[in-house]
């Protein structure tokens, strides 16, 4: 420092720098910043710039000592020790505890049971919200981490119309993250969760597509959440009979027992009955296509009259090269049962077997049928609806269970002896300009009426009336219903000319 071309200084500055003049503050400004630089080039000569740059960057103000009300902090310090809310000690304790007003220690000796934390806490708040203010709300914020590929996948599947069932009453809100509020109509799911996940593995393994986790697959199902079906009178009459036979068929294996049936020839064919009634519960409606290399899953196929080449439908897009092994349990449990019952030596009782299976084989066999043809009139009937224009309107009908009546303190007798009434349902299904699909339930009620087709054709000419008041735009109306005779009959094929005429419809 010797060598530097420093000057000395010639005088100590004793009054305050607010209080000198210019001149004396720009000397001393000078002085010091040569200073300063004389010292830096002595540690690394030629850059005591980049020196200064990093010192000043740690270099902090000293703090004022700011001298507090003592009666206000005493007070401060009284509400935040009577105080049970975490957040409101945080508030008060931040308008005291700021390095410039109180030390840690002068803290923790005016308030017993202070801790580091908690002052450090109260600080944090003071800098980044104001002493003693509010915090601001937090914004909700939520962390997507799941591949949107596979969540897409995964509720396409579990959406399938195969699994779920739109009652024509009752309404569900579905609330977004956003606020926004929709009302769907209410749902039912026909499988429960375990069985459509398992679906759900074994069809991404035929598709060969790496899935979510079964437990992030059940909080999608916990999350879409729908109704189950609880109650199971009025069930379809082909549907239940198929299910009670594949029970028959069980018990009647289990008959065969007796008549030196080997333990081996049992398990084998009852296993094959239990995984045939599994497969037809849950996996086979969802293998039906309109066009498949099995014959079983081939709409067009299964649905072709061999006999009448009118009703036919030929596949020459494709061949039917393709075995489903699940559907070829029907044959072979069929072959068994059949071969286990010729052995049985009492020729009353092999009659008596032999006609029971043969029944619940062929009901077996109907519910397969019965699916098929379920499953290509939901197609039909969901490419009607996305064909449905503003001018027209689809009538989905059925009678439903019959209505109980109930009456205030009723007694044993009038309960026991009381008739349903009739109850039929009509939902009417609109599509208006640039909305999405709008329905509307119609209930009619009778009191000693038969379901004829009588009743359907009035039914069908009071339901127009209405909809030609309450949505006189309408000029076409489509009806679908079941296979009930009630419908499907001449008689109220022959009525629906005049019922349009009178209607307008």
């Amino acid at each position: 420092m010797l060598d530097s071309k420093i000057s000395p200084v010639k005088y100590m500055i004793k009054k305050d720098l607010n209080e000198s003049n210019a001149s004396t503050v720009r000397y001393v400004k000078r002085k010091a910043n040569d200073t300063i630089h004389c010292v830096l080039d002595q540690i690394a000569p030629g850059q005591s710039s980049k020196i200064l740059e990093l010192v000043g960057a740690d270099i902090k103000p000293v703090p004022v000592k700011i001298e507090s009300d003592t009666s206000i902090t005493n007070l401060i310090a009284k509400l935040y020790s009577e105080s049970d809310n975490n957040m409101l000690k945080c508030q008060l304790l931040s308008l005291i505890s700021s390095p410039n007003m109180h030390t840690k220690s002068e803290l923790m000796e005016l308030i017993p049971d202070l801790t580091k934390h908690k002052i450090n806490q109260s600080r944090t708040h003071a800098s980044q919200h104001g002493p003693g203010s509010l915090p601001l709300k937090k914004e909700l914020s939520h962390r997507n981490r799941m591949d949107e590929v596979k969540l897409y996948h995964a509720l396409s599947f579990f959406l399938n119309p195969d699994f779920q069932q739109i009652c024509s009453y009752g309404t569900k809100k579905l609330e977004f993250d956003n606020g926004e509020v929709v009302t769907i109509p209410q749902i039912v799911r026909t499988t429960c969760h375990s069985l459509l996940i398992d679906m759900y593995a074994s069809y991404c393994n035929e598709e060969h597509f790496n899935p979510l986790s079964k437990s992030t697959q059940f909080k999608l199902l916990a999350t879409c959440a729908a109704a189950k079906r609880s109650n199971l009178s009025g069930l379809d009459n082909i549907a239940a009979d198929g299910a009670a036979s594949m029970d028959n068929i069980i018990a009647t294996l289990q008959k065969l027992q007796e008549h030196d049936i080997s333990k081996d020839e049992f398990e084998e064919t009852t296993s094959g009955v239990k995984a045939l009634k599994l497969y037809m519960k849950t996996i086979y409606k969802f293998d039906i296509k309109k066009t498949s290399h099995c014959k079983d899953h081939c709409i067009n196929f299964a649905l072709s009259n061999t006999k009448d080449i009118l009703l036919q439908e030929a596949c020459t897009d494709h061949s039917h090269d393709d075995v489903c092994n699940s559907c070829n349990l029907l044959g072979n449990v069929t072959e068994q049962i059949f071969k286990s019952v010729q052995k049985v030596s009492d020729e009353e009782s092999r009659d008596d077997l032999y006609t029971t299976t043969t029944i619940d084989i062929n009901n077996v066999k109907q519910r397969k049928a019965h699916q098929l043809r379920t499953k290509n009139q939901d197609e039909a009937r969901l490419k009607l609806l996305e064909s449905l224009e503003p001018l027209q309107l689809l009538l989905v009908m059925d009678w439903a269970m019959k209505f109980l009546p109930m009456r205030c303190r009723e007694k044993q007798s009038d309960f026991f002896v009381q008739k349903g009434l009739n109850w039929h349902v009509s939902v009417a299904i609109v599509k208006p300009e640039n909305t999405t699909l709008q329905h509307k339930t119609y209930v009619h009620l009778f009191d000693g009426v038969g379901q004829d087709w009588f009743a359907v054709a009035s039914i069908i000419e009071n339901m127009l009336m209405t909809i030609k008041k309450q949505m006189p735009n309408i000029e076409e109306v489509f009806l679908c219903s079941d296979n009930a005779t009630c419908y499907h009959c001449g008689c109220l094929w022959l009525s629906l000319y005049g019922i349009s005429q009178r209607t307008g419809k």
